[in-house]
């Protein structure tokens, strides 16, 4: 009888733990809290196309942004940047952009003007601060991939577009990307952007739309190490 009334007791703190999950997670899963991270005047409209914690630095997180929908934010469409070469071809861009003092910081927060928003965009937040990132960067086209860089985070920030390009943004340096991947990279949209190992050693392995792989040195990511084609 003892052990009938034992079984009959842990059938329901079963239950009862089943119940306390299911409505733990019908309140967000097992946070305690929950918070939206956003700043609306960059992020208004645009979808989340990647979310990454900081390697080393678990209060951060970097999300990459897509295009804004003008029907969602009342804006008109972005015009084409010279921030981004069209696909296939160099378009007279230069892989390094030669800073300027009067680039805008990453940490400014003022927004463009509606005929200026960028097409792209990637920003750093802080756990502790969910309504403005500690950093918001510019693109020419949509962010599909972001990925904080394998050796120098939180400082460098890499981002993969819709025109194939590697980005690589410095929270020291500004808004704009400081350096992209050149005539040697993908000509088609990414499909896959990750890195493989860590310290000097790490590299960056992309993918895009045809099947292509290629391998980048994270100390260098104009013209890829390796290509695999299927």
């Amino acid at each position: 009888a003892g052990d009938h009334v034992r079984d009959d007791d842990d059938e329901r703190a079963g239950r009862r733990q089943e119940k306390a999950e299911e409505e733990c997670y019908a309140r967000g899963g097992y946070f305690d809290g929950r918070a939206t991270y956003e700043h609306r005047p960059w992020t208004a409209g645009r979808h989340v196309a990647d979310v990454q914690w900081c390697p080393g630095h678990g209060e951060l997180i970097l999300a990459g942004y897509g295009s804004s929908d003008p029907a969602r934010t009342g804006a008109d469409p972005p015009p084409s940047n010279p921030l981004s070469p069209k696909r296939g071809g160099g378009g007279g861009v230069p892989t390094v952009r030669h800073l300027s003092p009067h680039d805008p910081s990453s940490s400014s927060l003022a927004s463009p003007p509606g005929s200026a928003r960028p097409a792209g965009v990637a920003a750093i937040y802080n756990l502790s601060m969910p309504g403005r990132p500690e950093h918001v960067f510019a693109a020419g086209c949509p962010i599909l991939h972001t990925r904080f860089h394998p050796v120098e985070h939180p400082r460098l920030v890499l981002g993969g577009g819709t025109d194939g390009r590697l980005y690589v943004w410095d929270a020291r340096a500004g808004r704009y990307p400081v350096q992209r991947s050149g005539a040697g990279g993908h000509d088609r949209t990414l499909v896959g952007m990750s890195v493989a190992g860590s310290g000097p050693a790490a590299r960056v392995v992309t993918a895009d739309s045809d099947g292509t792989v290629r391998y980048w040195s994270a100390g260098s990511l104009r013209e890829p190490e390796e290509t695999v084609a299927t």
